[in-house]
């Protein structure tokens, strides 16, 4: 769902040419980003009840449940500023009139966001747990 998500992000970023155009593309990239965010936040979700529940069922303490809860939101944290950076990308194109520069880093925050979309989900795969 992510993938798919971002993937649509980038193709739709891509596609701008004129006026008409780029208005469409940053109103698709708006809807494709928040697609995306709306498909990490399940699963985020998802996977913070999943280490906890994991935890639990290995005996380990509050303690250790909540160091690795914290140890999993520090890797989640270049994802949040990720999606920030694209929606600032996202908004400066939409006032700017400058089309190559602020397009070209709409594309450019998506690229690095679906990066680091599939690298969380391939540390939550390494791990040997199932993802939400």
């Amino acid at each position: 769902m992510i993938r798919r998500s971002v993937v649509l992000i980038l193709l739709v970023a891509l596609v701008a040419c004129g006026a008409g155009q780029r208005e469409q593309t940053i109103k698709g990239t708006l809807v494709s980003t928040n697609a995306a965010r709306d498909g990490f936040v399940t699963f985020d979700a998802g996977r913070q009840n999943q280490i906890v529940d994991r935890a639990k069922a290995a005996g380990k303490s509050k303690v250790e449940v909540v160091a690795e809860i914290a140890a999993y939101r520090e890797q989640r944290a270049a994802v949040v500023d990720l999606f920030e950076a694209a929606y600032r990308t996202i908004a400066a194109a939409a006032v700017l009139q400058d089309d190559a520069k602020s397009l070209d880093a709409v594309v450019r925050a998506t690229e690095l966001l679906y990066k680091a979309l599939q690298q969380i989900k391939t540390i939550a795969a390494d791990t040997k747990e199932p993802t939400p």
